[in-house]
């Protein structure tokens, strides 16, 4: 199967000790601080990102995977199935740095 790029957004809660986050970007994948939520006792970032993956399952495993054990705490915010580009694409809406 063809790689592919994915357009992917989450909520990262923000109690997620920074010690237990990848400290950089996987090969592949680029994202950005989009937004904040929550409350005090429950805010998380917003971030919204494009990742090159061979499905829309990969893509959503390699987003997990930056959060080590704290990886089901991550909340997708869209499918990335229904974000589905071909490899290569950036988002050019000139709202995201690339």
């Amino acid at each position: 199967m063809a790689k592919h790029t994915y357009w992917v957004g989450w909520e990262a809660d923000d109690n997620i000790p920074d010690e237990d986050i990848d400290a950089s970007w996987p090969k592949g994948m680029k994202g950005w601080v989009s937004g904040y939520g929550g409350g005090d006792e429950n805010s998380f970032k917003v971030w919204c990102a494009r990742v090159d993956a061979d499905t829309p399952a990969q893509a959503e495993s390699i987003v997990r995977g930056m959060y080590g054990k704290h990886a089901k705490k991550i909340r997708m915010r869209w499918d990335p199935s229904e974000h589905e580009h071909e490899l290569g694409w950036r988002n050019n809406s000139g709202r995201f740095p690339e």
